[in-house]
């Protein structure tokens, strides 16, 4: 006789065998909370390794090209190009 791993219900539809364990035992979830811990640690080294941002936000003060910049020299946006270069594509 084959041993299958579903039973019938009250209702008579077809379920999964309840297993014989429904909860890990003390050493499996301190074997989890390790394997987190490491992959966590992993993920912050590898954070501090990478290289910084360098996007415009990151590299220029807050409100930058508005009244409201710290730095004076940058409340005024900069010239724009001309239409003549956006043609020649420089």
């Amino acid at each position: 006789m084959q041993k299958t791993n579903y039973q019938y219900s009250v209702v008579g539809f077809l379920l999964p065998k309840r297993r014989d364990r429904l909860r890990k035992s003390p050493k499996e979830r301190r074997n989890q909370y390790v394997r987190a811990q490491r992959i966590t640690t992993a993920e912050a080294a590898i954070a501090v390794k990478a290289s910084p941002v360098m996007t415009f936000s990151a590299t220029n003060p807050a409100y930058t090209y508005t009244s409201l910049c710290p730095d004076p020299a940058l409340r005024e946006p900069p010239e724009h190009r001309k239409e003549a270069d956006y043609e020649n594509g420089s």
